[in-house]
C-alpha cells in the first residue's frame, strides 16, 4: 500500500514514527502469510528508539495469486521472447525474460512492456499529439528494440533466475495444432505446463482402414 510518510525523526535525529509496510515475503514463506487490515494496520508506528522499545516483526503481505497461476501467466509471457512478437530480445542470450508487445490502432502507439525477476521495463513510442507512427511499425518493431537495449546494460552481469516447477503443475507435450495430448511417436510436438488437475486431453485414436494389399492404415481420426 503507498504512503505519504516514511518516518519522522526528532530534531537529534532519533526515530520517532515510522510506517510499517507490509511486504512480499521472498523466501521460507510457509505459515508467514499474515491477513491485515491495510486502511488500519498501514497507519504511522512508534518505531524503536530511546523513546519506545516495541518488538516488530516481519509484516509480511498476503499472497492473492496461487503460486502456480502465477508460473503458468509468466511461462505464458517468456513464450512472447522465445518464440513470439518480441523474440528479437532472444539476441540477449537469456532464459529468464517475459512481456508482451502492444499496437494500438493504425499504428499510433507502439509498446513492449517486459520484465526479468527484479526488473520491469516498459516502452512507449508514439507522437505528443496522436498520429500514425507510419506502416509496419508495431510494438515488437518500434518499441523492442528500446527495451533490448537498456536491458543489455541493465542486466549486464546480473545472473539468470529460473523459476522452479511448483508442486501441482506437470510439463507434457502437445501437439500445437490440438493442443491434445502429443503421441508418442509423433515428431512435431512442444512441450507446455499444465495444472495437475487438468491435463491436456489424450489424442483423438487412429482410425484403422484396410488397404488394396490388406494391410492396416492408421489415418489420424477426423475432430471437427
Amino acid at each position: 500500500k503507498n504512503h505519504l510518510i516514511d518516518r519522522i525523526e526528532s530534531a537529534d535525529g532519533a526515530v520517532l514514527y515510522q510506517t510499517r509496510p507490509v511486504s512480499v515475503c521472498q523466501s521460507d514463506c510457509d505459515g508467514r502469510s499474515v491477513s491485515v487490515d491495510l486502511d488500519f494496520d498501514n497507519r504511522l508506528r512508534p518505531a524503536k528508539s530511546d523513546f519506545f522499545d516495541l518488538d516488530y516483526t516481519d509484516r509480511i503481505a498476503p499472497r492473492v495469486l496461487d503460486e502456480r497461476i502465477h508460473f503458468l501467466i509468466n511461462d505464458m509471457l517468456k513464450d512472447v521472447v522465445q518464440q513470439g512478437t518480441a523474440k528479437k530480445a532472444k539476441s540477449l542470450g537469456r532464459q529468464d525474460l517475459a512481456g508482451k508487445t502492444g499496437t494500438t490502432n493504425d499504428q499510433v502507439d507502439a509498446w513492449f512492456n517486459g520484465y526479468q525477476k527484479n526488473l520491469v521495463a516498459s516502452v512507449w513510442v508514439g507522437f505528443d499529439q496522436p498520429k500514425t507512427l507510419g506502416r509496419a511499425e508495431y510494438g515488437g518493431r518500434a518499441a523492442l528494440p528500446i527495451w533490448i537495449e537498456f536491458m543489455k546494460h541493465a542486466l549486464d552481469r546480473v545472473p539468470e533466475e529460473i523459476p522452479p516447477l511448483p508442486t501441482g503443475v506437470i510439463a507434457t507435450r502437445i501437439d500445437p495444432e490440438t493442443g491434445a495430448k502429443a503421441r508418442g511417436t509423433q515428431n512435431q510436438s512442444i512441450r507446455e505446463f499444465f495444472l495437475l488437475e487438468n491435463p491436456p486431453k489424450d489424442a483423438a485414436p487412429e482410425a484403422v482402414i484396410p488397404s488394396n494389399d490388406g494391410q492396416a492404415i492408421q489415418t489420424p481420426q477426423q475432430l471437427f
